[in-house]
């Protein structure tokens, strides 16, 4: 019994990688996620980076240019004033500059006398520079402000606030329009945001949850910036999608070069069975339609696999055929063959068909090869080679001398499958074949218009001088129809099914005890039928 499965490997290739492929599915969008990650935080880094060092450039720059107002500390308001206010003029940003002795807050820029505690603007504190953010101020109500201040004593110096709006400028300037959003923190005072917004803020260690930030170099503050949640969807859309095509291109290769594999494995394998005598042969008789006597069998290549058992050749053919083994393998069909047939005493009008493929046909030594497998063997019945897959055969220069070496020893050549998807009338027209097979989808549907197509192909052979083989023949009422039809041979399980060449010879002995009668082709002298290999 001839086994339905196992050496189908490609055929399997497309299940063993369910598993796999979905894991490197999940493993790539998981890269890819973690990818976006990284993108994200380096592009929320690089924006804050391009905020920080101006606000820095700023802070530092109106240090060091107001300055120039210190000497006014300590003055009566009265007389600083004017200068003082020249001072601010000349300090983009700044709403007001206050003078401030005693850790009181004594002339402003901006409103003249005045009279506040230090402590209403920041927190009591030893450092040379203190920065504070405040959500209002007590002139200047729900206006978020910056503010700065410049010891220059116990208690003394200079007081300057920078209005929250010119801070948002700067933020929404270097936030690369609406890809992401900052602010500015200043630890234990609050965060302004560049919508004008501003929010307490207790310790550090809830900044991360604004996005990432950057800290000034020379100031305590720091820009946050996040990246809009349309920003990274988006860019977490195109990761995903570069992922599922690497992926998957991954996969496909993965897969291309396992079928490579599993093809050069089974060549391999077929190298081996060859050395091991694995293979073997099985036969099906040609029947002569009217008279329902033997006129040549049909050899079928059969693999007895150590692992899988006993192999059809769907299961190995179409590797071999498409490898540097298909010569060997097709030298050793015809070779047993023409051994075992004649083994058996079979009548010289047998006839015996080895399939073979347009790889080999195509090779430079394909008829010196067949013509020595023939001469080994003198006193052998009519050799009929069957053409496979002839929709890859090329009727050129080569082929065509090929052919007639052949002929010239004796060969008769079949076309498989006539009236399928790869009929070539033209191919069969140059090269002259001597039988023609018709596919046995025609025979097997009974339907009338396949009949009568059936009945076409036997009419056209007949002006071609060739011969009409059905194969497929498995019920009395196809015999019937295909003798109505003009077809004069058949092949198929209502004659016999394939068996060894014992058994066929055992069956032959009982089925037909005298000799069969020569059936001749109309276009040549030399015999009758074909044989499959498969």
């Amino acid at each position: 019994m001839v086994q339905k499965h196992s050496l189908h490997w490609t055929k399997r290739l497309p299940l063993a990688f369910v598993l796999p492929g979905m894991l490197a599915v999940i493993a790539a969008v998981t890269c890819a996620h973690w990818a976006v990650g990284v993108a994200v935080q380096q592009r929320e880094r690089a924006v804050a980076r391009d905020i920080v060092r101006p606000v820095t450039s700023m802070l530092d720059s109106l240090l060091a240019r107001g300055a120039q107002a210190l000497p006014l500390v300590g003055e009566p308001c009265d007389q600083a004033l004017p200068r003082l206010r020249a001072v601010s003029l000349s300090l983009p940003y700044v709403r007001a500059v206050v003078l401030v002795k005693g850790g009181r807050l004594y002339c402003s820029s901006t409103h003249g006398l005045i009279e506040k505690p230090l402590a209403a603007y920041l927190k009591p504190s030893t450092q040379a520079q203190q920065l504070g953010l405040l959500p209002q101020t007590p002139y200047r109500a729900n206006v978020p402000v910056l503010v700065m201040f410049d010891r220059s004593g116990d208690g003394n110096g200079l007081l300057y606030l920078i209005d929250q709006v010119y801070l948002a400028n700067m933020l929404s300037q270097g936030s690369l329009g609406r890809s992401s959003q900052s602010s500015l923190a200043v630890e234990g005072s609050g965060v302004i945001t560049e919508a004008n917004g501003f929010e307490p803020l207790s310790s550090s260690a809830s900044l991360g949850a604004l996005g990432t930030g950057v800290q000034s170099p020379s100031w305590p503050l720091t820009v946050i910036t996040m990246a809009n949640p349309s920003w990274v969807l988006g860019t977490t859309v195109g990761f995903d999608l570069v992922a599922l095509l690497l992926s998957m291109a991954v996969l496909v290769a993965g897969w291309q070069f396992q079928g490579v594999a599993q093809r050069c494995r089974l060549v391999r394998a077929a190298a081996r069975a060859l050395r091991r005598n694995e293979f073997y042969l099985v036969y099906q008789p040609v029947i002569d339609i009217a008279s329902r006597q033997w006129v040549g069998v049909e050899a079928l290549l059969r693999w007895d696999h150590p692992r899988w058992g006993r192999q059809g050749p769907a299961a190995f053919m179409e590797v071999i055929e498409n490898s540097a083994l298909i010569g060997p393998v097709s030298l050793f069909v015809l070779r047993t063959a023409l051994t075992e047939v004649t083994s058996i005493g079979a009548p010289a009008s047998w006839h015996v068909a080895v399939n073979v493929a347009p790889r080999h046909v195509h090779q430079e030594n394909f008829a010196a090869e067949m013509v020595s497998e023939l001469a080994a063997i003198p006193a052998r019945p009519q050799v009929v080679l069957e053409i496979i897959e002839r929709g890859q055969l090329r009727s050129n220069e080569s082929v065509c001398k090929a052919f007639s070496t052949l002929r010239a020893n004796g060969v008769k050549f079949a076309i498989d499958d006539f009236g399928s998807e790869h009929s070539n009338v033209d191919l069969l027209r140059r090269l002259r074949f001597d039988f023609v097979k018709i596919d046995r989808q025609f025979v097997a549907s009974g339907a009338q218009q396949d009949i009568q197509l059936v009945r076409g192909i036997a009419s056209f052979a007949r002006h071609l001088d060739t011969e009409v083989i059905a194969e497929g023949v498995e019920t009395d009422a196809h015999h019937g129809a295909l003798a109505r039809a003009g077809v004069r041979l058949g092949q198929g399980y209502l004659y016999q099914r394939p068996s060894r060449i014992a058994e066929l010879a055992r069956l032959w002995s009982s089925s037909n005890k005298k000799p069969p009668p020569a059936v001749h082709p109309p276009v040549s002298p030399v015999g009758d039928a074909a044989m499959l290999v498969a």
